[in-house]
């Protein structure tokens, strides 16, 4: 099973152009070397997954594992603990977060 490691963990993780913060609302460490992020929504509207993939990046390299050691998942606590996890197909690269990155700014 999984243990709580923290709440509230803030991590950066440093891309081009920008350093972003990570404020993780809840790590839990997994059997061998695995890690499991919530980030609990209280808003009743679904929101892209995409916020996940740079919590998962700013993990992996906090912790020294591969992105496939990272789980991360949505919990919608006004939709009866709906949960949208982010899938390993769904997760963006460091590249594709950086280019959005770069649109935006």
């Amino acid at each position: 099973g999984y243990a709580l490691d923290g709440t509230e963990v803030e991590l950066e993780l440093a891309l081009e152009p920008v350093t972003l913060r990570c404020r993780l609302d809840a790590v839990f460490r997994g059997p061998g070397g695995t890690w499991l992020i919530v980030d609990w929504k209280t808003g009743s509207r679904r929101v892209p997954v995409d916020q996940l993939s740079v919590y998962v990046h700013a993990l992996a390299a906090s912790r020294g594992v591969g992105t496939g050691a990272v789980r991360a998942a949505y919990v919608y606590v006004r939709r009866d603990g709906l949960v949208d996890e982010l899938a390993a197909a769904d997760l963006l690269s460091l590249a594709e977060i950086e280019a959005a990155l770069q649109v935006r700014a």
